[in-house]
């Protein structure tokens, strides 16, 4: 049961972040890539994108109403 309570959590952690930000791939430098990261299926422990380093570059959607949910019970 301890398992599925997290696999649940996790799901329901990451829809609330995606509800209230916008995500953008950048490299290194910052800058938007144009396409995603294509990863090394070669490399089964990380499976890291081939060339260089990329991040997720996030903002704070600007909702005119505060949200309806709390995360203060979500361990």
């Amino acid at each position: 049961m301890g398992s599925r309570l997290a696999r649940l959590n996790i799901k329901l952690v990451s829809a609330l972040l995606l509800m209230d930000f916008d995500f953008d791939t950048v490299d290194a430098g910052g800058r938007i890539v144009d396409s995603p990261p294509k990863p090394n299926w070669n490399d089964p422990a990380g499976c890291r994108p081939a060339q260089g380093q990329f991040f997720l570059k996030y903002r704070r959607l600007d909702n005119s109403e505060p949200s309806s949910y709390s995360l203060s019970g979500v361990v």
